[in-house]
C-alpha cells in the first residue's frame, strides 16, 4: 500500500483534531478532566494517525489508535466525568468511531496482503 492513501487514517486524523478543539466548541473547558483528556488523547490520535498514514506497511500505529479509542470510550467512567454530558458523549462517540476506523484500516491491510498471516509456531513449515 502506498503512503498517505488510507482514507480511514485520514478520518482518524480529523477525529484527533475534533477532540483537541472540542473542549472549546462544547464549552467543557470548565472540567479539567474532560478538557485535558480531550486535548491529550486528541493530539495523540492525530499524531499516531499521521504516522499510520506515512508508514502503511506497519500496523503498529493503527493498534495504538485502537487502544487510544478504547481509553477514550472508558475515560468518562475512569476519570469520573459521566456527569458532564457533552464531554462524556463526545468521548463515547469518538472512542467508538476511532476503534471502528482503525480496525477497518487493519482489515483492509489484511485484504490487500492476501489475508491473515498464519504463523507456524516458530517451526519451519517446509
Amino acid at each position: 500500500m502506498r503512503p498517505w492513501t488510507r482514507w480511514q487514517d485520514w478520518i482518524t486524523a480529523l477525529v484527533g483534531i475534533w477532540l483537541f478543539i472540542s473542549p472549546w466548541v462544547l464549552s467543557t473547558t470548565g472540567s479539567a478532566d474532560v478538557a485535558r483528556n480531550a486535548w491529550i488523547i486528541g493530539a495523540a490520535i492525530f499524531i499516531v494517525a499521521l504516522i499510520a498514514l506515512g508508514t502503511p506497511n506497519n500496523p503498529t500505529a493503527e493498534w495504538i489508535n485502537v487502544v487510544l479509542g478504547v481509553w477514550l470510550f472508558i475515560s468518562p467512567w475512569v476519570l469520573g466525568y459521566t456527569g458532564v454530558k457533552d464531554g462524556s458523549w463526545n468521548a463515547w462517540i469518538f472512542g467508538v468511531v476511532t476503534v471502528i476506523l482503525e480496525l477497518w484500516a487493519l482489515s483492509t491491510r489484511r485484504a490487500v496482503a492476501g489475508g491473515p498471516v498464519r504463523g507456524t509456531g516458530g517451526l519451519d513449515a517446509r
